[in-house]
């Protein structure tokens, strides 16, 4: 079981499409991450400035094919430097600024969560907020549309809604 996501690469043309795996079949259930997690990793990105944050998600395809890009996503993608271990975690982001971890990647990190678990997962997750000197981060959040592509909506006259039937 594996999510999709269809990213525009920062000063590219076209799109790449990266693979990640469900957390489901490892943890029983998307894992609540709190937003203290996500406060920390926005103001420890404000005081790097080498780390990339951009709205290069162009499309998030569910494992049963669903399209499920009009949610608020978050990829974070991270390096640890020294290792050079690169960490693809996708977040679903909840009106209350926590979120879920959706899925996890490349292939070797959703192996090792299988084999190691969410405590240890957690502890990752621990380690990107409290040494992020230690990592490469980029953040990828949703592509938000030109409003000058969206269409305004039709005037209408009258101050009953329009019936289309009639």
């Amino acid at each position: 079981m594996s999510w999709r996501v269809k990213l525009q690469p920062p000063g590219m043309e076209g799109t790449s499409e990266i693979e990640l795996a469900d957390v489901v079949p490892f943890f029983k259930a998307y894992p609540e991450v709190k937003r203290n997690f996500f406060d920390e990793l926005v103001s420890n990105i404000n005081k790097n400035k080498d780390f990339y944050v951009g709205a290069n998600i162009k499309a998030v395809t569910g494992p049963d094919q669903t399209d499920w890009s009009a949610n608020p996503w978050l990829l974070l993608i991270a390096r640890e430097t020294e290792k050079e271990a690169p960490f693809w975690l996708l977040f679903k982001r909840e009106k209350t600024l926590a979120g879920y971890l959706v899925a996890l990647g490349p292939a070797g990190v959703a192996a090792y969560a299988k084999d190691e678990g969410l405590d240890e997962i957690r502890r990752i997750l621990e380690y990107i907020i409290t040494f992020t000197n230690r990592w490469d981060i980029s953040i990828f959040l949703p592509t938000i549309p030109d409003l000058a592509d969206v269409a305004p909506p039709k005037a209408s006259t009258s101050p009953e809604p329009e019936n289309p039937d009639a």
